[in-house]
């Protein structure tokens, strides 16, 4: 496909459906070539980076994640993937699932831990076929936020196809990733809605300090240990390797501003869990 200054060239893509809502800063359009169903978003370039690091590193990794491209559509630029839900089953975002959950318990106290529960008691409720993988998936959501300090890895942002059984969607939208410092209050980044926690209530927004205390000190044996081994893995990311990979997919430049920022900022975020994990292994966090 013909590419120019590193964007595919798609005008000739089919839109099926676009997207412009006032809530949302950026136009969305579902397009097709024929063959298969695309998300085309319309963003600036540093959008454009962020999702395409930030998507490599994590299928570097093995993890189940959307990638992105660089496209230009109708003269707009902007980034394009493969449509994660290709079956186009049904789905539905956590967030109603837990509005749902929320209603018929006259509470808004909700976290990791409850989700599993809270997901498999929707599934009977609506007769669809509980997946006991969620558990860990939402699991390793939890990690990820972390990893890549994604401010938005909320509820809204995460889906549960219906099929037999149900799964989650595929890790998507970094946009907000490398935008918080741990000791950050988040309250700014997010309107109504919350990173996931790991066991405390959910009543008041947490800074991501708090978030990874917490699970800290109230993980299992086991997740600490998982939590501490993608640590390292993550730790292991050859960065330079990354962009590479970038540059060859997109036949162009990293713009080097941008990609000195984003390397520092992943990496130091990094650097500030490792410092936080051997804190409180040495027992000097609270």
């Amino acid at each position: 496909m013909e590419r120019i200054n590193g964007y595919k060239i798609i005008d000739d893509y089919k839109c099926i459906y676009f997207s412009d809502r006032k809530i949302s800063r950026n136009k969305i359009y579902k397009l097709t070539d024929g063959n298969i169903e695309w998300f085309y978003k319309v963003v600036g370039t540093k959008i454009q980076y962020k999702e395409l690091f930030y998507s490599t590193i994590l299928k570097n990794k093995g993890l189940n994640t959307i990638t992105y491209d660089l496209a230009q559509y109708k003269g707009k630029f902007g980034i394009i993937s493969k449509n994660y839900n290709p079956k186009n089953l049904p789905n539905i975002s956590l967030a109603n699932v837990i509005k749902e959950y929320q209603k018929a318990n006259s509470s808004r106290i909700y976290n990791v831990i409850m989700l599993p529960e809270i997901i498999e008691t929707f599934c009977v409720e609506h007769k669809y076929k509980y997946n006991p993988q969620i558990k860990n998936e939402l699991f390793f959501r939890f990690m990820i936020q972390i990893f890549l300090a994604n401010s938005d890895l909320s509820e809204p942002n995460i889906e549960l196809l219906i099929d037999e059984p149900i799964e989650l969607t595929s890790y998507y939208d970094f946009e907000s990733c490398g935008t918080i410092n741990l000791n950050d209050d988040i309250n700014s980044y997010l309107m109504d809605t919350y990173m996931l926690e790991y066991n405390a209530e959910i009543n008041s927004f947490p800074t991501s300090f708090k978030i990874l205390t917490n699970f800290l000190k109230n993980g299992t044996s086991k997740e600490l240990e998982i939590f501490k081994i993608w640590l390292e893995k993550m730790k292991e990311t050859n960065t330079k390797m990354i962009i590479e990979e970038i540059e060859e997919k997109t036949s162009k430049r990293f713009p080097n501003e941008l990609k000195l920022r984003l390397i520092k900022n992943y990496q130091k975020n990094l650097q500030n869990i490792d410092s936080i994990v051997s804190k409180k292994s040495d027992n000097k966090i609270d």
